[in-house]
């Protein structure tokens, strides 16, 4: 099984008071944990996108899980929440109609 953990901090203020790429990953790993998707943090590949607005998909992290997803290399895509993927509804849209389409849960 392949998961990817997917973190996003657009602000130094963000980081600064409590969303910062550390404690969304140990989020990420908690959860993953607690539902037996993992035994150990080696089993997650994360892609982060530190300083970058969620207002559009154009970001490095985002732009290589998309490629994953179109190679058919996830399984799972987990993140801190929603808003971390894209702040953009329509991009939204398209996002999660990408993972439906390769049958990927988030």
């Amino acid at each position: 099984m392949n998961i990817i953990g997917y973190v996003r901090v657009s602000t130094v203020k963000q980081a600064e008071e409590g969303v910062s790429i550390e404690m969304q990953k140990d989020q990420i790993l908690r959860y993953c944990k607690v539902n037996q998707l993992i035994k150990s943090s080696k089993e997650i590949q994360f892609f982060i996108d530190d300083g970058y607005s969620g207002s559009s998909l154009s970001r490095p992290g985002i732009t290589q899980v998309m490629q994953q997803i179109n190679e058919q290399q996830i399984d799972y895509l987990v993140a801190y929440d929603f808003s971390r993927i894209s702040r953009n509804i329509s991009d939204g849209i398209q996002f999660l109609n990408l993972l439906q389409e390769n049958n990927i849960s988030i």
